[in-house]
């Protein structure tokens, strides 16, 4: 069950649900079900490796946020070694690659990007030094509905365009809602979120702006 939580399986299955959403835009007359099981299925396994690649880099930080603190690693129910660095690491290489075999290259690179987005930009360079990290690390999960329709046509139409821009756009203000219930939490973890590094009214202010738009 820890292995599992590991893998944030609730993220996991909103990614695949995006993938699913720009795979039927970017050809809703001719719906492959072996493509958009397989964009799924690949999408899957770079998305549970990212999760582990993620709680791995912040064990350290959850153990000092309540919210987090009883994650498998921070909770040290799962051991101190590489173990899920190596296995999240397996996932992501297993899921991009047979996306770039199996269906063609746009599609691992869309997932690829995804995974380097989340795990590289937002975890380990802005999510510790920026008040705004979440509007770039955002695109995580945007390249979900890029690779559903790179899987779908092997190229990015208009359509898939604009579910990865609506994507974009919705998960700022998702997770500046969520921070500014738990600025103290961010606070004591030493994560510049913006409703902490901000007065709350002008936060609040960007969260109904940016969901707005």
């Amino acid at each position: 069950a820890d292995w599992v939580e590991l893998t944030k399986p609730g993220i996991t299955g909103l990614i695949c649900l995006v993938a699913v959403g720009g795979f039927l835009l970017a050809d809703p007359t001719s719906v492959g079900l072996l493509p958009l099981g397989l964009v799924v299925g690949t999408g899957a396994l770079a998305s549970a490796g990212s999760a582990m690649l993620n709680h791995y880099l912040e064990r350290d930080r959850d153990r000092r946020m309540r919210r987090t603190r009883e994650r498998p690693l921070a909770a040290a129910r799962i051991g101190p070694g590489p173990g899920a660095l190596v296995v999240g690491l397996a996932l992501v290489a297993i899921g991009v690659g047979a996306a770039a075999v199996v269906l063609n290259p746009l599609t691992g690179l869309s997932i690829l990007l995804g995974a380097l987005t989340y795990v590289v930009v937002y975890t380990v360079w802005l999510k510790p030094r920026s008040s705004w990290n979440i509007v770039i690390g955002g695109f995580a999960g945007s390249a979900p509905a890029l690779a559903g329709g790179a899987a779908a046509t092997g190229r990015w139409s208009a359509g898939v365009l604009a579910l990865a821009l609506l994507v974009f756009l919705w998960t700022p203000p998702h997770f500046w809602s969520l921070a500014l219930l738990l600025k103290d939490d961010y606070a004591r973890a030493g994560l510049p979120m913006l409703p902490r590094m901000d007065d709350v009214g002008y936060s609040g202010k960007v969260v109904v702006v940016s969901a707005a738009l």
